[in-house]
């Protein structure tokens, strides 16, 4: 998975994001509205996760790269693709589990999945299969089953995907 402007457009939009919601923290506004963080955890599962560990400046170095790259200046960065893989894999592990919730079957869980963003799966690859799996990932956790479906995709290992999340 190459990293599309549009990904790389919403990668910026997500980091944009998180420093605003710092900076209204950081200027003593009270806890930020439920609103936001629901909306930023919506389109990019994992990045509350980064609001609260990423230090302020590889906020700012990956805004930067994702700008250059943008402007055609520098090469997309490697972690942009790591995580717009992830974002998409979470998300459509968790609407597949909201699906079930409401009670859909594997084939209506892939019908409601036909409504995404342009860097999430491609319906091709939606099978009844996968949508099973992602209900009951092996070992029953969801962010190991996210990391190597993620690392398949993109020929590494999948200890190095939450690094491209979570570290530098």
């Amino acid at each position: 998975m190459k990293a599309s402007p549009a990904g790389l457009a919403a990668l910026r939009d997500k980091y944009l994001e998180i420093r605003r919601l710092r900076a209204a923290h950081d200027a003593g506004q009270d806890e930020p509205p439920r609103a936001a963080l629901r909306a930023l955890a919506a389109r990019f599962p994992g990045a509350l996760r980064e609001l609260d560990q990423l230090p302020d400046l590889l906020i700012e170095e990956r805004l930067q790269a994702l700008e250059l790259a943008l402007r055609g200046q520098a090469a997309a960065p490697g972690w942009a693709s790591v995580q717009l893989a992830y974002h998409a894999w979470m998300r459509f592990a968790l609407q597949v589990k909201r699906g079930a919730g409401a009670g859909l079957d594997a084939d209506g869980s892939r019908a409601q999945l036909e409504t995404r963003e342009p860097f999430d799966l491609p319906p091709h690859r939606i099978s009844s299969l996968l949508v099973r799996e992602a209900l009951e990932p092996p070992g029953g956790r969801l962010n190991p089953w996210v990391y190597r479906r993620v690392a398949g995709e993109l020929g590494i290992a999948p200890e190095e995907v939450p690094k491209s999340l979570f570290l530098r």
